[in-house]
């Protein structure tokens, strides 16, 4: 006797012949899609915008990002916050927060 023909279905189970018609195809399994956090670290911002931590605090001190978060000693800025702020060009932190509040 010889022994049955395997064949392969394309989600790469191997099935015999006798078999195959009971088999329904399995669905794929969805790939897991990390969304980017809502408040960004002085590091994350930093590399963001491709620039130092040391220049981030220099444009936070002279007024040239959005306004931070404080969240105990620690800064953050919100990403969606600061994605407006790149589309509007990058204006100093005066100029982009009037442009908000007359909308």
């Amino acid at each position: 006797m010889s022994t049955p023909l395997k064949l392969a279905d394309h989600t790469g189970i191997a099935a015999t012949a006798a078999d195959t018609s009971a088999q329904t195809p399995a669905a794929p399994i969805p790939t897991p899609v990390a969304e980017p956090a809502m408040l960004l670290s002085k590091s994350d911002l930093a590399r963001e915008l491709g620039v130092s931590a040391k220049t981030i605090d220099r444009m936070d001190q002279t007024g040239k990002l959005p306004r931070s978060v404080g969240i105990g000693a620690r800064k953050r800025w919100y990403r969606p916050r600061i994605v407006e702020w790149i589309s509007a060009g990058c204006p100093d932190r005066k100029t982009f927060e009037a442009s908000r509040r007359s909308r």
